[in-house]
C-alpha cells in the first residue's frame, strides 16, 4: 500500500490545516504540455514548488507553438521567439531540463504517432511522476486534449512495459499521474 505525498485537512472555512510529507529529494516529475506557456498557465506553480523540495522536474513540449496564419516566415519567427519565452519560463521555474519535441502546432488531434513520441520520453526519462491536461484539455484546447490522450495512454503503456515497469521496481518508488 502506498503512502500519499501529502495528505491536508481543513474543516470548513477555518485555517486549521494539517499537512504531512514524504520527502521529494530525489524524485522526478516530467510534464507534458503541448504549447510553450502551457506549463506555465497549467501548474507553474506546482512545478516550482516541486524543484524548491528538490524534486528534479523536466518538461516536454509537443510544439514550439508557431501557429498564426501569417505571412511566409512567421510561424518560423513565433516558433523561435516562442522557444526563447519557454527557456526563460523554465529558468524561473527551475525545471532541469526542456524538450521540445516539433509537432506542427494545431494538428496534435491527427498527429498518430504522438503516443509513441511521448512514449520514448517516458522510457528515456523513467520519471516518477507525470503531469499534464485533464481530459478537458484546461479549456477544451484540441490540442491540449490530444496531449492528454496521447500521454495517458504513453503513461498506460509504459506501466505496461516489462523494461519501463521493472525499473521503477527496481528504485522503490511511487508513480503517479497528475492532471491539470
Amino acid at each position: 500500500m502506498s503512502r500519499p505525498i501529502a495528505s491536508s485537512v481543513c474543516r470548513g472555512g477555518s485555517e486549521l490545516r494539517r499537512v504531512t510529507e514524504r520527502p521529494l529529494a530525489g524524485q522526478s516529475l516530467l510534464a507534458v504540455f503541448a504549447h510553450p506557456d502551457d506549463e506555465s498557465l497549467a501548474c507553474g506553480g506546482l512545478l516550482a514548488w516541486c524543484v524548491q523540495r528538490g524534486v528534479r522536474v523536466s518538461l516536454v513540449c509537443v510544439t514550439p507553438g508557431q501557429w498564426g496564419g501569417e505571412a511566409e516566415g512567421a510561424s518560423e519567427r513565433r516558433a523561435e521567439s516562442r522557444r526563447r519565452e519557454l527557456r526563460a519560463a523554465a529558468d524561473v521555474l527551475g525545471l532541469a531540463d526542456v524538450t521540445v519535441l516539433g509537432f506542427e502546432d494545431g494538428m496534435l488531434p491527427w498527429a498518430g504517432e504522438l503516443a509513441d513520441t511521448i512514449g520514448e520520453q517516458l522510457r528515456t526519462q523513467a520519471p516518477d511522476v507525470v503531469v499534464t491536461f485533464d481530459a478537458d484539455g484546461l479549456y477544451w484546447h484540441p490540442d491540449h486534449i490530444a496531449v492528454h490522450t496521447a500521454t495517458t495512454a504513453a503513461v498506460a503503456g509504459a506501466a505496461r512495459s516489462e523494461e519501463h515497469t521493472s525499473e521503477l521496481q527496481s528504485r522503490e518508488t511511487i508513480s503517479y499521474a497528475v492532471f491539470c
